[in-house]
């Protein structure tokens, strides 16, 4: 009978208080939730990023093809159209690689972008009087890309008015560095966004004439 009275449920040999499996599960999901804001304060970039390819992936139904020309390691420029506002959003959620953007200067004057811009490391581009501003931008354009980053640029400077694909500015070429002869180049084509509320079809006034 004395065996029998030191005998105990395994909660109490543990030392375990008895608990639902609902609210255990309660407990661990809670866990994860402070787990994961702790690492969002510490890496916001991450956490950004996290955000802003799942709302990539959530919002557009996007169709990828060539994503295997993104090198896994090692520089590349991305040189693509310019669509939309969210443009920088669909490109980011074709990768895993991070893809830093280069941003106009007075687009910088918005308190969201701007804290969006530092916290992704986006690249200012300074209007062309500003000499000194505009040599300074292509040197962290080489800077990056000699560090093995990726850099995406939108050589029309501006989203499309029109849904056709504008005028290249010839300043992209000078971001390529002297000594990294062999940087792929890697051509993108955002197709599908002309029309969408985030590009400029709304304010096209007239129709197009073939």
């Amino acid at each position: 009978s004395s065996a029998k009275g030191r005998k105990s449920t395994p909660e109490k040999a543990l030392g375990f208080p008895r608990c639902s499996a609902g609210f255990f599960i309660a407990v661990l999901g809670f866990i994860t939730f402070l787990v994961t804001l702790f690492s969002m304060w510490i890496l916001p970039e991450f956490a950004l990023r996290f955000i802003i390819i799942s709302i990539g992936n959530t919002f557009y139904k996007t169709q990828i093809t060539g994503a295997e020309n993104i090198p896994e390691r090692g520089p590349a420029l991305l040189i693509s159209n310019h669509v939309s506002f969210t443009d920088g959003i669909l490109i980011s959620a074709c990768t895993s690689r991070r893809i830093r953007f280069l941003m106009r200067e007075d687009l910088f004057a918005n308190p969201l972008l701007r804290f969006v811009a530092k916290l992704t490391s986006f690249i200012r581009v300074p209007p062309p009087g500003k000499h000194k501003d505009v040599i300074r931008m292509f040197r962290s354009v080489q800077e990056a890309l000699r560090n093995g980053e990726i850099i995406c640029v939108f050589p029309e400077d501006r989203e499309t008015r029109n849904s056709l694909l504008g005028e290249f500015k010839s300043g992209f070429r000078r971001m390529i560095p002297d000594d990294l002869p062999d940087l792929p180049l890697i051509p993108v084509c955002i197709s599908g966004m002309w029309g969408s509320k985030y590009s400029h079809y709304g304010t096209l006034k007239r129709p197009l004439l073939a």
